[in-house]
C-alpha cells in the first residue's frame, strides 16, 4: 500500500508550518542533511535519482555541486510543486512517481539518493532490487531512514504509564526494542 499522507491539505500545511517554524533548528537541518551528505560520492559530472525528493532541497545542492542532470521524485504532488516552485532548477527534473513505481522509470543513474523515506516503503526488497536496476555499473545507493524507536516501537500501555517528563521532554520505556516482528 502506498502512503501518501503530503497530499491531504491540512496536514501538507501543517507540515510546512512546522518546517518554517523549526528551520535550521531541528535534527534534519542540523544532523541528518550534514551527515548524508558527507556520504556522498563525488557527484561531478554524475545522474542523480532522488526517491521521495520533498522540496527538492538536495537536488538543487547537487546540481550546485556539479552533478550533471537529477531526478527528483516524489508521491506527493504538493512536495514536487513545492520543489519546482523553490528548488527547480537548470539540470533538475521533478516527477510524481511513488518508490514502489520506480521500475517504470527508463533512465539509468550514477547515484540514487533517499532521505528519510525508505521507511514507508513496505517491499523493501523489491525497492532495492529496483534500485539496482536502475544504477550504472559502479553506481552508488545512498540512503537515510528514521531510526526504529520511531517507526518500530509498539505504543503500549507500559509505554503510556512509563514515560517520565524531564524539561518539557518525555522520556519512554522502550521494552521491545530488540524484540523481533513477524513480517505481515
Amino acid at each position: 500500500m502506498k502512503q501518501n499522507i503530503y497530499d491531504d491539505e491540512k496536514f501538507f500545511n501543517q507540515y510546512e508550518e512546522l518546517r518554517n517554524e523549526q528551520k535550521d533548528k531541528n535534527a534534519n537541518d542540523l544532523i541528518e542533511i550534514p551527515n548524508f551528505r558527507k556520504l556522498m560520492p563525488d557527484v561531478t559530472n554524475k545522474s542523480i535519482l532522488d526517491l521521495g525528493c520533498g522540496y527538492g532541497e538536495n537536488d538543487k545542492f547537487y546540481i550546485e555541486q556539479g552533478a550533471k542532470y537529477v531526478l527528483g521524485t516524489d508521491i506527493s504532488k504538493k512536495m514536487i510543486e513545492k520543489a519546482n516552485e523553490i528548488n527547480k532548477i537548470d539540470g533538475i527534473e521533478y516527477k510524481v512517481i511513488a518508490m514502489e513505481d520506480i521500475s517504470s522509470i527508463d533512465k539509468k543513474f550514477d547515484v540514487i539518493i533517499s532521505s528519510l523515506a525508505f521507511h514507508y516503503i513496505k517491499d523493501f526488497d523489491k525497492l532495492i532490487n529496483d534500485c539496482y536496476k536502475l544504477l550504472n555499473n559502479d553506481g552508488y545507493l545512498v540512503f537515510s531512514q528514521e531510526h526504529p524507536f520511531t517507526t518500530c516501537i509498539k505504543y503500549t500501555e507500559n509505554v503510556k504509564k512509563g514515560h517520565t517528563v524531564i524539561d518539557n521532554k518525555y522520556f519512554g520505556l522502550f521494552s521491545d526494542y530488540n524484540r523481533p516482528r513477524r513480517k505481515n
